[in-house]
């Protein structure tokens, strides 16, 4: 039985070495789903463009910031000091191709609500759960940054 789901396609081929392979679209983003053989790899650039976001006192979009660019994730880490410096540079992240967001704990439920909302159809957003942050003095990031 198939179901369609908004946002989610594949599609299967057979490479030109014989490999029959099923790639698993969702949200813009590749994953590979059965065996590719090497040399169609290759050519499908099937890099993932992610970024992880925290929030914390005193935090600097502009300094705090690290990309690590391996061969299948490319992964841009940024800290933020505010939910408003959150949401510009997430719609940043996601108008230059970045297509999943991870937030650590510190957003709580609201924020990453805004910023998923912020950058709806251009990236997924994932969050890290902690009820009461253990960087926060074991208080919600909602409480801190609301």
């Amino acid at each position: 039985m198939h179901r369609k789901v908004q946002g989610v396609s594949s599609v299967s081929f057979l490479c030109k070495y014989g490999a029959w392979t099923l790639l698993l679209r969702v949200w813009g983003v590749d994953f590979d789903v059965a065996t590719v053989c090497v040399e169609c790899y290759k050519g499908l650039n099937m890099k993932v463009n992610a970024a992880f976001i925290f929030i914390a006192p005193n935090a600097d979009s502009a300094i705090h910031r690290s990309v690590i660019d391996s061969p299948v994730v490319c992964l841009t880490v940024v800290g933020v000091g505010s939910m408003n410096e959150a949401e510009s540079v997430a719609v940043k992240l996601a108008s230059e191709g970045v297509t999943a967001l991870e937030l650590c704990a510190g957003f709580g439920n609201e924020g990453t609500a805004r910023i998923a909302k912020a950058v709806r159809g251009k990236a997924i957003v994932g969050a890290v759960r902690f009820d009461l942050h253990p960087g926060f003095d074991h208080r919600s990031g909602d409480e801190v940054f609301h």
